[in-house]
């Protein structure tokens, strides 16, 4: 590593620019409203996520109607089942 610093080219400037249109994180609200749940893990945070499905258009009470049907059809014997179904 140099410790001159260096100018940067014009061809390096412009590759710069053109990068950070890529790394900028999403615009639209539908790219946010996704976004927010990078980070989240399932049930303890279920108010976010049931707003983010609104936001993508979907409805949370389907879903937990859907979660419901399957968790019943799974017929979880155990904890161990149960904590699967869950998640």
């Amino acid at each position: 590593m140099s410790l001159i610093k260096r100018e940067t080219s014009p061809a390096q400037s412009e590759a710069s620019r053109a990068n950070s249109l890529h790394s900028t994180g999403p615009r639209s609200e539908q790219g946010k409203a996704v976004a927010t749940r990078n980070s989240l893990k399932p049930r303890p945070f279920s108010e976010v996520v049931a707003r983010s499905m609104e936001a993508l258009g979907e409805c949370p009470a389907d879903f937990e109607q859907m979660h419901q049907a399957l968790a019943a059809a799974m017929e979880p014997r155990d904890g161990w089942e149960a904590a699967s179904v869950a998640a």
